[in-house]
């Protein structure tokens, strides 16, 4: 990402700081994946009167709004894989 910004000459202090967004963003998604992986789609807890209960994984439903603000991002920066250049090529090789 930082490459694509610098290439523009778009490596401004803005956009630095939301490509450390992006990365807090990518930790906390991950993170939600590995909640989801450990725990399942549904949660199992005790109510308050004492019984047992089913609830969905928060995690299931905030793992798509962080994943479109992660794109959100990278549209915004105009960063993008068909701009990507892999090291020691061009942004024509083949990946």
């Amino acid at each position: 990402m930082q490459e694509q910004l610098s290439a523009r000459g778009a490596d401004i202090e803005l956009f630095n700081d939301q490509i450390n967004d992006y990365m807090a963003m990518w930790d906390l998604k991950e993170s939600l994946k590995d909640d989801i992986q450990k725990n399942g789609l549904r949660l199992n807890y005790t109510t308050s009167n004492g019984g047992k209960a089913e609830k969905d994984n928060p995690s299931v439903k905030q793992l798509p709004m962080v994943n479109k603000q992660m794109l959100m991002l990278l549209k915004q920066m105009d960063i993008s894989t068909d701009k990507a250049v892999k090291d020691g090529g061009s942004s024509h090789d083949e990946l």
